[in-house]
C-alpha cells in the first residue's frame, strides 16, 4: 500500500489524527528557530523535517516510547555505536553488560534486514521472527525497524492480543458496525508494506488462536 494512501486512512480515526495535532504543536509550535512556521525562507526548517518522520511513527500505532529511538537515529548514530547502545540501555532500563548481546542483535540481524528490504522483504515478502526471553531487545529492535521504514514505507505496529481482538471482532461481534470497522482494519493490514506484531510471547497459542492467525495471514 502507498504510503500516502496509508497516511490518509489512518487519519480518518480521530484518535490517530488527535495524537499527530499534538506532536505538531509539540515540535514545531515550540520549536524556536522559526517561530512555529515550520519554514524557513526557502527551506523547510529541521523540527518539520523530525515531525514529519515521527507522524509516520504515531501513524503506525506504536506507542510513543518508540519515538526515543527515532530521537537517537534523528542525531546520526547508529544502533551499532557503542554510545548508542549505552542510550537505548539506559532508556530501557537494561543492565549495561547486556550491550554486546544486543549490539549483535542489530548489526547481525536487524541492520542486515533492514539493508536489504527492499527486495528480501518488499518484493519477495521475507519475514522476520524474534523469538527470546524478556527484556532482551525484542521490541525495541521492532521500534528501530518501524524509525527506518516509516518515512518511504506503510509500515503498522500491533500487539498480537490486538490483532487477535479484531480477528474475533470481524467475524463475531453482536454489532454490524463493529464487524464492518474491524474488517476495514484487518484489509488495511493485511496491505501494509511491514505489520510489526509484538508480544506473540505472552500468549498462550491454543489450537483456534492458530487458526485465527492462520487465516489471517
Amino acid at each position: 500500500m502507498r504510503l500516502e494512501k496509508f497516511r490518509e486512512i489512518r487519519l480518518e480515526d480521530e484518535e490517530v489524527l488527535g495524537k499527530v495535532l499534538e506532536q505538531q504543536a509539540r515540535i514545531i509550535g515550540s520549536c524556536k528557530i522559526c517561530k512555529g512556521t515550520g519554514f524557513l525562507r526557502s527551506r523547510i526548517c529541521e523540527c518539520m523535517v523530525k515531525y514529519k518522520t515521527i507522524m509516520n511513527v504515531v501513524i503506525s500505532g506504536a506507542p510513543l516510547e518508540a519515538l526515543d529511538v527515532f530521537d537517537i537515529i534523528s542525531d546520526r548514530r547508529r544502533l551499532d555505536d557503542p554510545e548508542c547502545f549505552r542510550v537505548i540501555m539506559s532508556i530501557n532500563k537494561h543492565d549495561i553488560k547486556e550491550v554486546n548481546r544486543t549490539k549483535f542483535l542489530y548489526s547481525d540481524i536487524v541492520n542486515p534486514y533492514l539493508k536489504h528490504f527492499p527486495t528480501n522483504a518488499f518484493v519477495d515478502g521475507d519475514s522476520l521472527v524474534m523469538f527470546g526471553s524478556n527484556s532482551c531487545g525484542k521490541t525495541w529492535s521492532l521500534y528501530y525497524i518501524l524509525s527506518n521504514l516509516a518515512s518511504k514505507y506503510s509500515v503498522y505496529f500491533i500487539l498480537l492480543k490486538d490483532l487477535l481482538n479484531i480477528i474475533n471482532n470481524s467475524m463475531y461481534s453482536s454489532n454490524e458496525d463493529e464487524r464492518n470497522k474491524n474488517r476495514k482494519t484487518l484489509r488495511l493490514l493485511k496491505n501494509v508494506d511491514m505489520l510489526l506484531i509484538d508480544e506473540g510471547s505472552k500468549l498462550a497459542l491454543t489450537d483456534n488462536t492458530s487458526v485465527q492467525i492462520e487465516a489471517f495471514v
